[in-house]
């Protein structure tokens, strides 16, 4: 059999099994579905689950920072400082607008 036969054959049946994954494409509807999930999850503060979602949500949207945002305050409530710290500034420095809400006090009431 021809060599080059053989390696189109094996690529075919490789992509057909699912073994090749295509190049990962920025996703932002599955993104938003995990940020929401990560939300869910912390209001039944579960907070490993979360922070799970959050950041398969970063992975799957690299651009979307309130996922890194909320990666830092899942960490905060796991009692994480060196990660929050991380995640925070991450997400101030992909976005310093939207991440202002940080420093932002809650009107009492």
């Amino acid at each position: 059999m021809n060599p080059r036969i053989s390696v189109a054959l094996v690529a075919a049946l490789a992509a057909a099994l699912g073994l090749l994954a295509p190049a990962a494409q920025p996703n932002p509807i599955e993104a938003a579905r995990l940020n929401n999930l990560g939300c869910a999850y912390m209001n039944q503060q579960l907070f490993e689950k979360g922070l799970k979602s959050f950041q398969q949500a970063a992975e799957a949207d690299p651009k979307l920072a309130i996922a890194r945002l909320n990666q830092g305050i899942a960490y905060l409530n796991l009692q994480k400082a060196d990660e929050a710290k991380a995640a925070l500034e991450a997400a101030l420095k992909q976005d310093p607008k939207k991440s202002e809400c940080l420093v932002q006090p809650r009107p009492a009431g």
